[in-house]
C-alpha cells in the first residue's frame, strides 16, 4: 500500500487507500520524411503509444471502482521552419484511446478522441 489517507465523501470524511503504484509512460517512434526525399526536410512524422496503469483504490475498505488502466495512440507531424528561416514550427497530433486493439477505452469515465494543433515561436536570447 502506497497511498494512505483521509478523502470528503458528502459531509463526512472516509479512510482512503490506493493499493499498488501508478504507472504512466509512452513508446515513441519518429521519422524524418528528408529520407524519403530532400524536399520534404522541415516536416517529420511520429507515433506513441501511451499507457496509464493505477493502483486499486478503495475508500472505507471497500473498492471505489474498477482500477484505471488506460492505453492510447498518439499519431502526429512536425512542421519546422528553422529550415527556411522562420522562427516557428507546428505540430499536429491525434489522440485516441483503446484496449485490446478496439477502440474505445476500458475503465476510465470519458474515452474521446483529441486533436492537439501547437505552434510554437522560437527566440533567441
Amino acid at each position: 500500500m502506497l497511498l494512505k489517507g483521509k478523502k470528503k465523501v458528502g459531509t463526512t470524511t472516509a479512510d482512503f487507500e490506493r493499493n499498488g503504484i501508478r504507472n504512466i509512460g509512452f513508446l515513441k517512434a519518429a521519422v524524418a520524411a528528408a529520407a524519403l526525399s530532400p524536399s520534404l526536410e522541415p516536416l517529420s512524422l511520429y507515433g506513441l503509444y501511451n499507457w496509464d496503469v493505477d493502483g486499486q483504490e478503495r475508500v472505507d475498505g471497500v473498492a471505489a471502482g474498477a482500477r484505471h488502466n488506460g492505453r492510447s495512440i498518439t499519431w502526429g507531424l512536425s512542421l519546422s521552419g528553422l529550415e527556411a528561416g522562420l522562427p516557428l514550427s507546428l505540430d499536429v497530433e491525434q489522440d485516441r484511446p483503446f484496449e485490446h486493439a478496439t477502440w474505445g477505452a476500458k475503465n476510465i469515465k470519458l474515452a474521446t478522441s483529441s486533436t492537439n494543433v501547437t505552434l510554437k515561436a522560437y527566440m533567441r536570447f
